[in-house]
């Protein structure tokens, strides 16, 4: 039976313990909101790097694939490859991505939250990059939270964000929240699709997913 690059990698998220709907969680939405409701569902991307299933991998081919298709216009045309760096979001994303980045011979930016203080102090970004360069912002999951002020950094040292591309959107606003300041965003999969394609799978009961639709305001 074929099976989807996607669905593949929703398989490899599974084994892996990435979907975990057994509870009820905190986000990090909760530090500023602590009277948000619980999530049903946590969702752990940092245990791809920790995977020996060949998820990571996965993560990275499809990744590549999905990126290669987009037309990101930059400057005055259209490219498939028209960011010369990665800008992962740390701390989760700058594993995550390294080897997408390798893989596809960019330079990778470490944004950094507070300036060196030892070496070459005072840089905020590690990496290979020049004043008006096309950066694409990588992370695991778009929340509510979204990525304004990781963007806002990277423009204040004179880079131009290309786009914003995530692995999973939770579908709590944040991709509104971007395109609204004017950020272009694409992500792998939502939250849904995810969760659709797990309970395809028989790993989330017709209960659960209801739930958690509800939960997204989708039910």
């Amino acid at each position: 039976m074929f099976v989807s690059a996607e669905d593949h990698l929703v398989e490899l998220m599974v084994e892996a313990g990435v979907i975990q709907v057994d509870g009820y969680y905190k986000l990090k939405l909760h530090e500023t909101d602590p009277t948000a409701p619980l999530s049903p569902f946590y969702l752990d991307l940092r245990r791809v790097t920790t995977s020996t299933n060949g998820l990571w991998q996965q993560l990275t081919w499809t990744l590549r694939q999905f990126v290669d298709g987009l037309a990101i216009e930059c400057d005055d045309h259209h490219s498939q490859f028209c960011y010369r760096s990665v800008a992962p979001i740390p701390q989760a994303g700058l594993p995550l991505f390294a080897p997408f980045a390798h893989d596809q011979r960019h330079p990778l930016l470490n944004v950094r939250n507070v300036a060196k203080t030892h070496g070459i102090t005072g840089n905020l970004i590690d990496g290979e990059y020049k004043e008006g360069d096309h950066v694409l912002v990588m992370d695991d999951l778009l929340t509510k939270a979204g990525k304004l002020e990781f963007c806002r950094k990277l423009e204040e040292h004179g880079l131009v964000v290309a786009a914003v591309v995530t692995i999973v959107d939770r579908e709590q606003g944040g991709r509104e929240r971007l395109e609204e300041a004017g950020y272009k965003f694409f992500t792998l999969m939502t939250a849904s699709e995810l969760l659709a394609s797990a309970k395809k799978m028989g790993k989330i009961s017709d209960d659960k997913y209801s739930e958690i639709m509800t939960y997204l305001g989708l039910g």
